[in-house]
């Protein structure tokens, strides 16, 4: 087995977790230096010589030095059992390293994920923000994980080869990891680990804004092609009503089927090539899509004629509020049936 610790300047806790590795284990251990900068030469100095220490020259982000770390393994360890990744901040215990490690070598099969209980003293940053990266990844994916930003995971050498080539160089590297690995269905395997916050964790180099944007990408694309499709359906909309006004209480719903074949067929090609990236058939996928369109069409039909004729609503806001309540149940229905 082989424990590796992608670093961005680290300090002594991160020498304190190797020599405690190597006194207590009979792990290797591989160390990536992330492009620290010469100040941190100090530090990486003190990695004890049974260590392997890997360096980028200039920071490349944590996800860069996990697969930089994995291609190294794969072609100079080979004949390893698999790989677990560790933090250099302190806060992964060698006893949970172990604990992860041992679980993967019973189920080398699974992705193995280190399972933080977020009790006690947490963060509210880290605690909200898991929150929500739960809710996204399971809305995502289908698949339920209790911790999603964990550093600490553990795989064998035959995963590795797969996860090696994925995209992503920073922090959404390890979402992308979770992401492909469902649905190349690997399963997910969580070992209880102790949650440890040292100094209210300002160790961490995440940044919130731009490294969130990179995790969320599914769903940022996923609500940006349905912007261009509502955009689309409400174009055809407002003009079909005005071309139909003659056919009378018929007008409405026919600009609703017509404005909606126009936009599901945009939404359904921006969605298979972009957003999911599905590389299934295109012809049952569309088919699938098409019945996916008709209930929402339906729905629709109803929910907008309940709120225009018997509610009184205007057109917008009418609009805004039943796409709005379909949403959900559209991004579900494509990620985990159509677009699997």
């Amino acid at each position: 087995m082989v424990v590796v610790i992608p670093a961005y300047k680290p300090d002594g806790k991160m020498i304190a977790l190797i020599r405690g590795l190597i006194d207590q284990t009979e792990y290797k251990v591989v160390v990536v230096n992330d492009g620290s900068g010469e100040d941190f030469d100090p530090i990486f100095a003190q990695v004890p010589p049974e260590a392997t220490l890997l360096r980028h020259e200039v920071n490349r982000g944590k996800g860069a030095g996990m697969k930089t770390a994995m291609r190294y393994i794969l072609e100079h360890m080979p004949d390893e059992a698999g790989v677990v990744f560790a933090d250099a901040d302190g806060q992964h215990l060698i006893r949970d390293i172990i604990a992860v490690s041992d679980e993967m070598l019973a189920h080398p099969d699974s992705l193995v994920l280190g399972s933080r209980a977020f009790t006690g003293k947490v963060p509210l940053r880290s605690r909200m923000g898991n929150r929500l990266t739960q809710g996204v990844f399971a809305l995502a994916t289908g698949s339920r994980v209790h911790d999603t930003q964990t550093g600490l995971r553990a795989f064998s050498l035959e995963t590795a080869r797969k996860l090696s080539e994925l995209d992503g160089d920073r922090y959404e590297y390890e979402m992308n990891m979770l992401m492909y690995a469902s649905k190349i269905r690997i399963p997910f395997r969580e070992v209880s680990i102790e949650t440890v916050y040292l100094e209210e964790n300002r160790s961490s180099h995440f940044n919130v804004l731009f490294d969130s944007l990179r995790i969320y990408g599914i769903i940022f694309k996923f609500i940006g092609s349905s912007l261009v499709g509502f955009a689309v359906d409400f174009l055809l909309l407002w003009l079909l009503t005005g071309l139909t006004a003659s056919m009378g209480a018929w007008s409405l719903s026919a600009s609703i089927v017509l404005a909606r074949v126009g936009s599901a067929f945009v939404n359904y090609t921006v969605n298979r090539r972009l957003v999911f990236e599905h590389d299934g058939k295109a012809s049952y996928s569309l088919m699938q899509y098409a019945m996916l369109a008709v209930g929402i069409l339906l729905a629709n039909m109803a929910l907008m004629n309940l709120l225009i004729h018997i509610c009184g609503w205007p057109l917008l806001p009418a609009k805004l509020v039943v796409e709005s309540s379909l949403y959900i149940a559209s991004f579900c229905v494509q990620r985990l049936l159509i677009f699997k």
